[in-house]
């Protein structure tokens, strides 16, 4: 006769609570439960055993989702291109261009050159960055105004490591201009500039 004292009615809930676990388990993942060879520790015991079928699911559904994923994406999001902003630039007070041919040691020292950007489009700028001769830039977050033109120090500008640009040793030669427009597109603008200082847009890229 089975004992029906507290001791007993625990011990065979806590084997009931273990036989479901196996079931949920195997049929979580497609496969059954067996008994266990002799020696398996207790852990081995309930972990379930996948079968080829699922296998072949699981590794479908890998191989199918990703390509499904930059699919959709590339159809929702908006296209990655960048505009080009309507501007000029030109250098003033730039030292003359013979200063160039003299030995860096007998160069005097040039301060005062500015590199000056009109905005000639319809819409506002934000978050200007300019880079001049690939090597020095800055950063200005005042907006500039569709009409309207800006000077900038020559020497205020730095390379990534810190060094200022110096007029006397480095000729305005290139300057690259980004800018974020109102609708929060990004846009850019080349330029070239002659001996004079005149800039000539070009394609940069």
């Amino acid at each position: 006769t089975p004992c029906r004292s507290p001791k007993h009615l625990k011990c065979v809930a806590a084997k009931c609570i273990v036989v479901g676990m196996k079931q949920v388990l195997g049929s979580a993942m497609g496969g059954e439960l067996t008994a266990p060879a002799e020696g398996v520790s207790s852990a081995q015991r309930l972990v379930p055993r996948m079968n080829q079928r699922t296998l072949s699911i699981l590794l479908g559904l890998m191989a199918i989702v990703p390509p499904v994923v930059i699919l959709a994406l590339w159809n929702i999001l908006p296209p990655l291109s960048e505009g080009t902003l309507e501007a000029t630039a030109a250098g003033r007070f730039l030292p003359v261009p013979g200063i160039y041919e003299l030995p860096l040691g007998e160069r005097p020292e040039i301060r005062g050159g500015q590199l000056v950007i009109r905005n000639t489009g319809p819409e506002d700028w934000t978050n200007i960055n300019i880079w001049i001769n690939g090597h020095y830039q800055i950063s200005d977050r005042v907006p500039l105004p569709a009409g309207q033109e800006r000077e900038y120090l020559l020497e205020l500008f730095v390379t990534r490591w810190g060094a200022n640009y110096e007029l006397g040793y480095n000729r305005l030669a290139k300057a690259l201009i980004y800018a974020r427009l109102p609708k929060g597109n990004r846009a850019t603008r080349a330029f070239e500039f002659d001996a004079t200082g005149i800039g000539t847009p070009f394609k940069d890229r």
